[in-house]
């Protein structure tokens, strides 16, 4: 038995050397695993059309030796989704830059599914490219609207004219333990935390800025007072001019935080009345209820995180450990749930040992860890 997720971070060059070992010992185990293999990087390297692989009764006899692993955090029906997309599009290939057809861009839980795991930053460009970025990435990237350029964990857009109409969107995905930075074509800056997703123009039209999000980013809003910026983010819409601001808005979290460090920011709940923010004030957006409330913070609290330091203060247990797990790509369990809500206060620099940090937390007497391999058990 093998679950499907090996091979498609076989194809992405995410395998551990115990996974890379567990796959190598299913294909050598039987000629029909092997040659399924065979197949399926044979369809996402030739771009055939995929109806021709649904007729291949082959692939349907081996479905009972392909398993969703359940200890995983997917659910099944999510995990079949994406690997029906990945089988049956040929759209993801081999190559770290790839052909598909841009109207086969993925869709929304796969964008999810990428975002949680380990791997390169992916970008899937509007002109139907699959790139996968490494520390070393230096290209350009061919676009009929904008002059595009990548070095190590930045890309650049500089437009070639404003655009009538609404241009086609790129799509960046920010997995998890890695960072990224982008700077769009009107000249905005965005800071992209791990488990990230954003949607945009390689141009913006004449009359608006959008851009949709997910995630955590801090953006720096190029001044434009022809074109407003607006940002659609889960349940909520920032409108600004320009600006510097930090949205918190993970699809697993129950508020969206939105941070202003200077100008002004409308923020239009999905249901309620606009909220301006002003400098070193935040809203809370919680998504179950709608209901939206701001207070002043100390506003580098919460954008430290793009100089590599996390800083909480009074944070709840299970909140913290959710971002260390973002940061760091460990799996959080908790035995204790009577301790998730307990408050915590302090910091930790990206690219210090997290076993250490756990230490630190244990030495409140409050929690206890155990961290085996990639897993943190909260005792």
């Amino acid at each position: 038995m093998i679950d499907y997720l090996l091979i498609w971070k076989k194809i992405h060059g995410q395998l551990s050397n115990v996974e890379e070992k567990e796959l190598q010992e299913w294909i050598a185990s039987d000629s029909k695993h092997a040659d399924y293999y065979a197949r399926t990087l044979a369809y996402y390297k030739s771009g055939r059309d995929p109806r021709l692989l649904l007729k291949d009764d082959a692939l349907v006899n081996l479905k009972s030796g392909i398993t969703f692993k359940k200890e995983r955090d997917f659910k099944i029906w999510r995990y079949a989704a994406v690997i029906l997309l990945l089988i049956f599009s040929g759209t993801i290939l081999w190559l770290s830059i790839d052909n598909f057809s841009s109207s086969q861009l993925p869709d929304e839980e796969l964008l999810t599914e990428l975002s949680k795991n380990t791997g390169s930053v992916q970008l899937f460009t509007s002109g139907g490219e699959q790139i996968n970025f490494d520390k070393d990435s230096a290209f350009s990237i061919d676009d009929e609207e904008a002059a595009v350029s990548a070095l190590g964990n930045k890309i650049e857009y500089e437009s070639k004219g404003n655009t009538k109409g609404k241009s086609a969107m790129n799509i960046l995905v920010i997995p998890r333990g890695e960072s990224f930075n982008l700077e769009l074509a009107d000249g905005t800056k965005v800071w992209l935390n791990s488990e990230s997703v954003i949607k945009y123009p390689s141009k913006f039209a004449d009359q608006i800025r959008e851009v949709e999000f997910s995630g955590e980013a801090y953006f720096e809003v190029a001044k434009d007072a022809n074109r407003p910026f607006i940002l659609h983010s889960q349940s909520q819409e920032l409108r600004v001019l320009g600006t510097s601001f930090n949205v918190t808005s993970y699809k697993d979290e129950d508020r969206i935080l939105t941070t202003l460090i200077e100008g002004s920011v409308a923020i239009q709940p999905a249901s309620g009345e606009q909220l301006i923010l002003q400098p070193n004030e935040q809203s809370s957006l919680t998504k179950a209820t709608g209901m939206i409330e701001k207070r002043t913070v100390e506003v580098e609290n919460f954008i430290a995180w793009k100089d590599g330091i996390m800083h909480f203060d009074n944070m709840e247990l299970h909140e913290l450990l959710g971002r260390l797990s973002r940061w760091y790509d460990i799996k959080v369990e908790c035995e204790n749930q009577a301790i998730r809500t307990k408050k915590f206060t302090g910091e930790i620099a990206r690219y210090d040992d997290v076993s250490e940090f756990l230490k630190m937390l244990e030495a409140s007497g409050i929690v206890e860890f155990k961290l085996d391999k990639n897993v943190v058990t909260v005792k």
